[in-house]
């Protein structure tokens, strides 16, 4: 090979950038699966050994690829959408939202009309429930602790939607508006 053949400088950019905005020391790196090898392993080394620090990066987050109709989502696919092509055909940015958050980031999302269709659906099944609520000001602590240990378990949010729906299902306990708005502030679904 050339030398000067690969590409090293996008190795050396993601460190530098990401020290000059975080720090020599940080929480969380995420990116693709495909990138642990070589890029976030090179980043690593390079890092660890230019700023004699370990463990640079305290946690390491790999999302799987979105899928569109089973195949990954790639522009030279031409099969990707933008949030446009989704209102365009009356859906809310809020049904895709919902949608992201049934699967969990580390396994592949499949996207289909018919599964954001079914999102949509769910959604606004959630919506009306919920309006139908009365707030009596109370948290429901069994609830919470049930969604805190879903959302703390890998960022499950499909572990913590479903909490959310056996709240609202219970037809024995008190405080539900109040603790799906306290949910709400992580899921980010304006319920």
């Amino acid at each position: 090979t050339e030398i000067g053949a690969g590409r090293p400088g996008w190795h050396i950019e993601c460190s530098a950038m990401s020290t000059k905005y975080l720090g020599k020391r940080f929480d969380i790196h995420i990116g693709g699966a495909d990138l642990i090898f070589p890029h976030h392993e090179n980043e690593i080394a390079q890092s660890e050994a230019g700023y004699n620090t370990k463990p640079w990066v305290r946690y390491w987050m790999h999302n799987e690829w979105v899928l569109v109709d089973g195949e990954k989502m790639s522009k030279s696919k031409n099969n990707f959408y933008k949030l446009a092509d989704i209102t365009e055909k009356g859906l809310k940015p809020m049904h895709f939202r919902y949608f992201c958050l049934l699967g969990h980031y580390r396994k592949p999302l499949n996207f289909t009309w018919e599964n954001l269709k079914a999102a949509r659906n769910a959604y606004e099944r959630l919506k009306n429930i919920i309006s139908e609520l009365k707030d009596d000001k109370k948290i429901n602590k069994k609830y919470i602790g049930e969604f805190k240990e879903a959302i703390n378990d890998n960022l499950d949010m499909p572990g913590a939607l479903q909490v959310l729906w056996n709240l609202l299902r219970d037809k024995n306990t008190s405080g539900k508006l109040r603790t799906i708005k306290e949910m709400d502030r992580v899921l980010g679904l304006n319920l």
